[in-house]
């Protein structure tokens, strides 16, 4: 075969666009919030090895320029993609604020205690007035996930039905704090407490707050 030494890139290449694709669905799976746009840089390695493939194969690249630009580029990039990664994923612990991102942080989530079968599913239709944020353990931060809305009478009421079934405490939301040693300054609410397990600084904790002044409810959990 004519320009056999542009094999080396193309493989190389093939291999770069493998391990691309790899870490693309590991943060597509596992992160909330994938930052595409970033992501999609990992597959410059492949191109630029396709690119020295194909200047082999025409010929504008002696086998042995070829060889060495393809060992250089492998070791550049290596080193580059790994810190690239790295970066990634400090990037993929920041907080998340978007609602759109809610269905994908509850899955994060679901196998919390007292989560699945009590929080929403997904963004109820009613939702008014959303706040949302999550924030995914990573090193030795905490994971914290709130969701509060306004919605109807009759839906809270409804809300208030089942998470009495599924609580196990219920009371003023200051009470509670006060109960526990901690400080309280927020407005106050009815608290419908799911579980603790008891840990202050690494603990895991789920709760729904109802403040009908308001017309709010409001869904957290946060475990170290």
């Amino acid at each position: 075969m004519k320009n056999r030494h542009m094999l080396f890139p193309f493989i190389v290449g093939i291999l770069a666009f493998v391990c691309f694709s790899l870490v693309a669905v590991l943060f597509a799976v596992y992160t909330v919030q994938p930052h595409w746009e970033r992501i999609l840089l990992l597959i410059l390695p492949s191109l630029v090895f396709c690119g020295v493939g194909i200047l082999g194969w025409k010929g504008f690249l002696h086998e042995k320029t070829t060889t060495v630009l393809t060992i250089i580029f492998t070791l550049v990039f290596l080193v580059l993609s790994a810190f690239y990664v790295a970066f990634l994923m400090f990037l993929s612990a920041e907080e998340t604020t978007d609602p759109k991102y809610y269905e994908r942080a509850y899955h994060q989530i679901e196998d919390g205690a007292a989560v699945k079968g009590v929080f929403p599913a997904s963004v109820p239709e009613d939702a008014q007035e959303i706040t949302f944020s999550y924030r995914p353990q990573f090193l030795q931060g905490d994971e914290a996930f709130q969701f509060s809305y306004r919605t109807t009478e009759e839906q809270l009421s409804a809300w208030e039905e089942r998470l009495k079934e599924a609580a196990e405490w219920v009371g003023s939301n200051a009470e509670w704090h006060r109960m526990n040693n901690l400080g309280f300054s927020d407005a106050d609410s009815m608290r419908y407490h799911l579980y603790w397990d008891g840990g202050y600084n690494h603990g895991e904790m789920c709760y729904a707050l109802i403040d009908r002044a308001s017309g709010r409810i409001g869904f957290y959990y946060s475990r170290g």
